[in-house]
C-alpha cells in the first residue's frame, strides 16, 4: 500500500493541463481545415449573390465587402483587416461582394461543410465559432455609430479614430492608413471631395497633421471623438458668409471628363481610374456615376482648372473603356 502512495503525485495538475490541450487541439482543428489563396489588388474574393461555401479570413493584406448600386455608387459596408472573419452570408448566399484592397493580399478559405462537422463534434469549438461571428458583427455596429454622426468632418474624425484602433501598431499618434480615400469615401457614404475638405478641416484646426495622403498624425484623439464638430459653430458659419460676400459672382470652372463603359467592366475600370488619379496626386472636383438604360454606366470625373493636363491624361487613358461600351 506504502508503494502505491509513493507512486502517486497529487499536486500535478491533470485537468489544467488537460484543458489547456483541448483548447490548443481546437485552434489547431480551425487551422488544419484552411485552404490559403493570394489575392491581387481588387480582385474578387466572391461575387455578391454567390453561395456561401467557406468562411473566409484575412491573413495579410486587406479587403472590402461592398455592394453597388443601381446608379453606379459603390457602397462599402466592411474594412477587412489580418485575422478578420468574413464571408458567413444569409440564407446560402452573399449579400455583399468580397475584394483584395491592397497588392497580395493572403485570404484562407474554412469550408462551412468542415466548420459545421468541427462544430458538431466538439462544444467548446461551437462556442468559439459563435464568437467569431458576433466579432464580425462588432464591425458592423461600428460602421452604424460613425455614419450616425451629423456632419461629414464628425464621420471623417471618428473613422479616423476607429481605424488608428485598429490599425496603428500601437503608437497612439500615428496612423497609417491601408485605403484610399476613395475607400473612405464609399465606406461613410461621402464624395471624395467632401472627405478631402473634411480632412482639410481637421488639419487647419490642429486636429490631425497630413504627412501624406494616407499618413497621419493624431494630435486630438478628445477633438476627433467630439459629438459637434467646431466646423458647425456660430463662429466659423459667420466667417463663412463673410468670405462669400468676396468672392466673384462668376464659380470656378471645371474639366469634366466622361467616360461611358459596359455595366460588366464597371467594377475593374473604376477600380483602375481610383488607382490612376492616386498615382497622380489628384482629387477631383466631382466623381459621379449614372447608370443608363442601355445597361452602360457613365462615369463622369470633374477636373478643377489647374488639373487641365491631368484631365487630359486621364481622358486618353480611358478612352479604350468608352470604345469598349461603344462597340
Amino acid at each position: 500500500m506504502n508503494a502505491n502512495r509513493v507512486g502517486l503525485n497529487i499536486g500535478e495538475p491533470v485537468w489544467t493541463h488537460e484543458r489547456v490541450a483541448r483548447s490548443r487541439s481546437i485552434q489547431d482543428a480551425l487551422e488544419s481545415l484552411a485552404i490559403v489563396s493570394r489575392y491581387q489588388r481588387d480582385e474578387e474574393i466572391y461575387p455578391q449573390q454567390g453561395g456561401v461555401e467557406c468562411w473566409y479570413r484575412v491573413v495579410r493584406g486587406a479587403a472590402r465587402r461592398f455592394s453597388v448600386c443601381a446608379d453606379g455608387r459603390r457602397q462599402i459596408v466592411d474594412l477587412l483587416l489580418p485575422e478578420d472573419f468574413f464571408g458567413f452570408g444569409a440564407r446560402g448566399t452573399h449579400a455583399f461582394t468580397a475584394e483584395a484592397i491592397t497588392a497580395d493580399t493572403v485570404i484562407a478559405r474554412y469550408p462551412t461543410s468542415r466548420i459545421e462537422t468541427l462544430a458538431a463534434s466538439e462544444p467548446r469549438a461551437a462556442r468559439e465559432l459563435s464568437g467569431i461571428v458576433l466579432e464580425a458583427l462588432s464591425r458592423l455596429h461600428s460602421l452604424l455609430l460613425i455614419l450616425g454622426r451629423t456632419t461629414a468632418e464628425q464621420k471623417v474624425g471618428l473613422f479616423l479614430l476607429y481605424m488608428q484602433e485598429r490599425v496603428g501598431n500601437g503608437e497612439a499618434d500615428r496612423l497609417a492608413l491601408p485605403i484610399s480615400r476613395y475607400d473612405i469615401a464609399d465606406f461613410l457614404a461621402l464624395s471624395v471631395e467632401t472627405v478631402s475638405r473634411s480632412l482639410s478641416g481637421l488639419k487647419e484646426r490642429g486636429v490631425i497633421a497630413l504627412s501624406g495622403p494616407r499618413d497621419i498624425g493624431i494630435i486630438d484623439r478628445d477633438a476627433l471623438a467630439e459629438e459637434h464638430a467646431a466646423a458647425e459653430g456660430p463662429a466659423r458659419r459667420s466667417a463663412v458668409v463673410v468670405q462669400a460676400s468676396s468672392l466673384p459672382q462668376e464659380m470656378p470652372r471645371s474639366r469634366p471628363v466622361e467616360v461611358r463603359i459596359p455595366r460588366f467592366a464597371f467594377g475593374n475600370v473604376l477600380g483602375n481610374m481610383r488607382r490612376w488619379l492616386d498615382q497622380q496626386h489628384c482629387d477631383p472636383s466631382r466623381f459621379t456615376c449614372v447608370s443608363e438604360g442601355s445597361g452602360a454606366v457613365i462615369i463622369r470625373v470633374d477636373f478643377a482648372n489647374e488639373s487641365e493636363a491631368v484631365a487630359k491624361a486621364f481622358a486618353q487613358q480611358f478612352a479604350s473603356s468608352s470604345a469598349m461600351a461603344s462597340g
